[in-house]
């Protein structure tokens, strides 16, 4: 068993971490005279189908690239039984850190990837069938990032027959290792799930996606996640979540068996900078450390007794547009703070200048019952452009998830991926980023909010 199985627990413990941007490139194989094949809208659509599942795993998927269509007509007729065989054309044009989404049409699967401990080659195969049932990609997107099926599960050789057991954490074998790391999809919270196969299955499944009665298998009643991502329901629309142990998973895979899969740096685009810093009213600083990609965090904590403003640096050689948004801990609403509203959102700050705005408004912490703490979020956006963000928090307040995973999924490819940002380490804010025109770099911070 993989040592990853072991850290997972440790890494739900935060679930707000930075995002971590997996660049994909689709090859669509033709004949040669180059008809048929996916318009990038389609594909697109796709992609945005990938984050509305795996940005609850700190995962983005993005596509810097123009589709490649291979036009060949040997290669389009190739009959293609199992992974492996694709090989032949795919290594020509496989990029080394993307993963490669080849789309086949004689291709016996709807779709087929690469364990990590399988294989590190960055393939996945699809054919159109796959596609048409809209979570056969993401579905291998989460064996691709070592994720197994729910029923999944060790066999008994010495009885010959598969072990099923209920969900639990003990170690009734006293190997050292919870049951439920050696069962199933070795995720402790994933219940049980018997392989009965899709036409049984399908006896047990209401068209609304519930579990229509218990499973009975061996004198016991089972009650497997019937929308999870890695089930094999066969009404494959319901089919959209993951609990937290599997975004755990995918999230470690992603960060060290995956770790080659990265977007190189941009040639282009403006390189802006910035400092930023916060200070109580009475002008005390409030310094921040970072923590891991791109959150930073107060050092200290704060109550609704402390009123604070910010002070921002543009270190650019031209006007930076600003925005900040605040998710409040208590009440888990989100909210524009900046620019005040007598600015619109227009707010800029101008080349090689400071923006202090204490003298208009100080921000105020909401009100805790005493002894309890909670995490306040703050996202301070920059742009080369307007920001629109009484827009963008209106659309976070209506999704679900923590706070980078509605930021994320309100603005979605606009956000500047991370590895064209720089954030450094230390008691001051410290971020240069390469920006195109459009695209919104996101500096994020995370406050214990304390009850006075």
């Amino acid at each position: 068993m993989n040592n990853i199985e072991y850290e997972v627990t440790r890494a739900m413990m935060n679930e707000t971490q930075g995002i971590i941007d997996i660049p994909l490139q689709f090859h669509i194989l033709r004949p040669d005279n180059g008809v048929g094949g996916y318009t990038y809208e389609f594909l697109m659509e796709q992609i945005d189908g990938l984050n509305d599942i795996f940005l609850s795993a700190n995962i983005r998927f993005i596509h810097p690239n123009r589709i490649h269509y291979i036009d060949n007509t040997q290669y389009y007729n190739q009959e293609i039984m199992a992974l492996g065989e694709e090989t032949v054309f795919a290594h020509q044009y496989d990029i080394s850190n993307m993963i490669n989404i080849y789309c086949l049409e004689n291709f016996n699967f709807a779709g087929l990837a690469y364990m990590p401990q399988q294989n590190q080659l960055p393939r996945i195969l699809m054919n159109n069938v796959g596609f048409d049932y809209k979570t056969t990609f993401p579905h291998e997107i989460g064996h691709f990032f070592g994720l197994y099926h729910t029923h999944m599960s060790n066999f008994d050789r010495a009885k010959n027959q598969q072990i099923i057991e209920p969900i639990h954490r003990q170690d009734k074998n006293n190997n050292g290792v919870k049951d439920c790391h050696e069962t199933g999809d070795y995720c402790c919270d994933t219940p049980a799930d018997p392989n009965l196969g899709l036409s049984k299955l399908s006896n047990y499944i209401s068209k609304n996606c519930q579990l229509s009665r218990p499973i009975p298998m061996d004198g016991k009643e089972y009650f497997p996640q019937i929308k999870n991502l890695m089930s094999y329901n066969p009404n494959k629309q319901c089919r959209t979540l993951l609990t937290k142990e599997q975004a755990a998973r995918v999230y470690l895979f992603a960060k060290k068996e995956r770790k080659k899969l990265r977007l190189s740096a941009q040639a282009t685009g403006a390189i802006i900078k910035g400092e930023v810093k916060f200070y109580l009213k009475n002008q005390q600083w409030m310094p921040t450390s970072l923590d891991g990609v791109n959150l930073y965090r107060f050092d200290e904590a704060y109550s609704e007794a402390n009123e604070f403003y910010f002070e921002i640096n543009n270190l650019y050689k031209e006007r930076i547009y600003v925005s900040i948004i605040n998710m409040d801990g208590k009440s888990q609403k989100v909210a524009k703070i900046y620019p005040f509203l007598t600015q619109g959102d227009k707010a800029y700050i101008s080349a090689q200048t400071t923006l202090n705005p204490m003298e208009e408004s100080f921000i105020a912490l909401s009100a805790l019952p005493r002894n309890t703490t909670v995490k306040e979020y703050i996202c301070i956006l920059f742009s080369l452009s307007p920001i629109h963000a009484e827009d963008i928090a209106q659309k976070m307040d209506g999704l679900t998830g923590n706070f980078t995973n509605r930021l994320y999924k309100a603005l979605g490819q606009q956000l500047l991926p991370l590895d064209n940002v720089n954030y450094r380490d230390g008691a001051t804010i410290s971020f240069e980023g390469t920006v195109l025109e459009g695209e919104i770099l996101p500096v994020m911070l995370e406050m214990n909010h304390l009850g006075f």
